[in-house]
């Protein structure tokens, strides 16, 4: 989910009259799916732009599509906190006097500090631990170590830290 909001004035020459003052303000708001590649994420968003612009006592405002595509890179800082640097291209298009459409072509870069939702501690492994086996076998091309547990199966006792295994996220757990 993205949003931004921003108000400006804009002085204008009119001929030889002077300069006309022009107030414009545009928001958007837009949604859609993200992609996780531990911590690089991608998005494409899609949503609306509202802009409206004022001058001489006179005002118009129009709706328009926009979207926004890019991605950046998010660090678990601690539990539910990130910090997050991201960059997009943002499109919008308007005709708000009527004449030939506006496009807009904008680049964003932010950063900034992320709270997510809904993590949990990881749960408790005392419960479910296995008596040791002697050795454990290794899966090089996953980059984990496994051993054999009594009747809950094989339990990961390694993992290496730049492994597949460990990029997609699995953990060791201890064997007793």
């Amino acid at each position: 989910m993205s949003g931004y909001y921003k108000s400006y004035s804009v002085n204008l020459a009119v001929l030889d009259l002077g300069t006309l003052t022009v107030k414009v303000t545009d928001y958007a708001y837009a949604a859609g799916p993200r992609i996780n590649f531990k911590p690089i994420f991608v998005h494409a968003l899609f949503g609306g732009d509202h802009l409206t612009g004022g001058a001489l006592g006179f005002s118009a405002s129009q709706d328009g599509l926009a979207g926004l595509a890019g991605g950046g890179v998010q660090w678990k800082v601690s539990g539910p906190w990130s910090v997050r640097a991201s960059a997009d291209y943002v499109f919008t298009r308007h005709n708000i006097f009527g004449g030939p459409s506006v496009t807009q072509d904008n680049y964003r870069a932010s950063v900034g500090i992320v709270y997510s939702f809904g993590r949990t501690a990881p749960a408790n492994t005392e419960a479910h631990q296995v008596a040791p086996r002697p050795s454990g076998v290794q899966i090089p091309s996953l980059g984990v170590t496994v051993a054999i547990g009594n009747s809950q199966g094989a339990i990961i006792t390694d993992v290496a830290p730049n492994g597949v295994a460990a990029l997609a996220g699995m953990q060791s757990r201890r064997c007793d």
